[in-house]
């Protein structure tokens, strides 16, 4: 598993993540004050929701982790009108110590037309909404980048009318309860 990491990042010219012991529900308290308020000035909610047998402690990339959390919301928030963001995170154990920590971005905005959905992840991208065009910042482009560095990947299913879902997941070790080198 620690080959497919190190190799996907070689193969993009980028250093290889790098594993520290991270306390994942500290990262997500912060992600959830920081975007919340940020959300709230574009008259949108932000709610997180961890599931319960998620492990708290991960090793791995505690920025990288942030960068792809960061990129998602980002650009949904610039996307969606009016509604809420609501991000649910899961984890589901693998072999060798690694598990699937699974984070699911769903809005409440009108959603994406199929016709569009494979252009979403190109960084010039331009969509057309209600009249408006929105510029598709880097941010879906550099989430999938991300992931796919952490041995995973991001996708988007949509509902026109309904709103869209974006699915990210990367491949980590569980960290110790006592961590040797802590961020929180």
């Amino acid at each position: 598993m620690e080959n497919v990491l190190t190799c996907s990042a070689n193969r993009e010219g980028l250093p290889a993540p790098d594993e520290a012991c991270f306390d994942l529900y500290g990262l997500l308290a912060k992600f959830e004050q920081q975007f919340d308020a940020v959300a709230k000035t574009h008259g949108l909610f932000l709610g997180v929701n961890v599931y319960k047998d998620t492990p708290r402690y991960f090793l791995g990339d505690y920025l990288r982790v942030n960068d792809i959390l960061t990129n998602l919301v980002r650009y949904i928030i610039s996307h969606l009108q009016d509604g809420g963001i609501f991000l649910n995170v899961y984890s589901s154990p693998l072999d060798q110590g690694y598990y699937r920590l699974d984070l699911i971005f769903t809005d409440s905005g009108i959603g994406i037309p199929e016709d569009q959905l494979n252009k979403i992840f190109q960084p010039e991208y331009q969509k057309t909404v209600s009249g408006h065009i929105y510029k598709n910042t880097p941010s879906l482009y550099r989430a999938k980048l991300i992931t796919s560095l952490m041995g995973g990947d991001v996708s988007v299913k949509t509902t026109f009318g309904w709103g869209t879902r974006y699915s990210a997941y990367i491949l980590m070790k569980c960290g110790v309860t006592t961590p040797y080198r802590y961020y929180n």
